[in-house]
């Protein structure tokens, strides 16, 4: 399959080729016009090894959180917050909703969290695998 991105006659081979799987060969087929021709001009553009998409959100989120990289060790917090950075970066967040949310679950919790802080911690005396 890589391979019939390069070249047309290799994207001829895998349009035909699909005939045998139903869905596969409707997607090949409502697309092929456009895949067609990006395939014969492919070979014209030069190689694209680029990762600026990546770097920019690298430092979105490089400025969003440096400051308090060592608090987000834990994962059970930080995936949610995670979450709420790519809504952010993605601009379909909602600070409105997002902060009433938060505040009815720290009003709901009397300021501590849903599940007990260092829970995973061996008790003292206790053997460690650590």
């Amino acid at each position: 399959m890589p391979r019939s991105w390069s070249a047309i006659e290799a994207w001829d081979e895998f349009f035909t080729s699909t005939a045998s799987f139903t869905q596969v060969a409707a997607w090949a087929a409502a697309h092929e016009p456009q895949l067609a021709i990006q395939t014969s001009v492919r070979h014209l553009l030069p190689a694209n090894y680029a990762n600026g998409a990546a770097e920019q959100v690298n430092a979105q989120l490089r400025r969003l959180f440096e400051q308090q990289s060592f608090a987000l060790r834990n994962k059970q917090p930080t995936s949610p917050l995670f979450g709420l950075a790519r809504l952010h970066i993605d601009s379909r967040d909602d600070v409105g909703t997002d902060h009433r949310i938060l505040r009815e679950a720290a009003e709901a919790g009397a300021g501590q969290s849903a599940a007990a802080q260092r829970g995973n911690r061996d008790g003292r005396g206790a053997s460690s695998l650590r």
